[in-house]
């Protein structure tokens, strides 16, 4: 039983070193603005990349699957849908969801928010406000944004966190992925009891 255990915990920790990995030659490839069909394909990449590195307050993230839930962005949601495939290990499914409309987001786990969303991004953020979904946004520059927020930055693809609103979501997202971010906005710390 022990060695089961201490198993799953080897292999469980490989493949987080080895997601992580991946996410920090991402995070080095080239997302030139002129060609948005690379940028794209590294945003999807990067939303199969995520959730190892967050914690649902519900434990969801041990679940064997995750649903993506994509808004205006096609491409990013076709593209997500190959890398869920051939990425993720075979315990591990991520189904991805084009959303019809932008405040029906129930049942997402992780929700993309594209760059051509036609009410902005406020309707969408309010719909997902206090639930554990963790929202993600492609180059908001001010004002709103998800939790995650895509940013290009000395021409490659980076993403910067709001880890305030991923407490407020009841998320935690692990120091590594917070280290990856070119800027993090800290969630209050309480202070400890006297």
């Amino acid at each position: 039983m022990a060695g089961g255990i201490e198993r799953r915990k080897k292999s469980s920790s490989a493949g987080h070193a080895a997601v992580l990995s991946l996410a920090i030659s991402l995070a080095c490839a080239p997302a030139w603005a002129q060609q948005p069909p690379l940028v794209a394909a590294i945003e999807a990449a990067y939303l199969t990349k995520f959730p190892p590195f967050v914690d649902w307050p519900d434990g969801r993230e041990e679940r064997t699957s995750l649903t993506l839930c994509v808004l205006d962005d096609d491409q990013v949601s076709e593209l997500a849908e190959t890398a869920a495939k051939k990425i993720l290990p075979p315990a591990h499914t991520e189904i991805v969801r084009r959303l019809e409309s932008p405040t029906r987001i129930e049942g997402c786990d992780i929700l993309f928010i594209g760059p051509a969303t036609g009410t902005g991004i406020g309707p969408v953020l309010d719909a997902a406000a206090s639930k554990p979904v963790l929202t993600i946004t492609a180059g908001e520059p001010e004002g709103r944004k998800g939790i995650i927020n895509f940013v290009v930055k000395d021409d490659r693809l980076r993403f910067e966190i709001d880890d305030a609103e991923a407490a407020r979501h009841a998320l935690r997202i692990s120091s590594k992925l917070l280290s990856l971010a070119v800027s993090v906005k800290e969630r209050m710390q309480r202070n400890p009891p006297p």
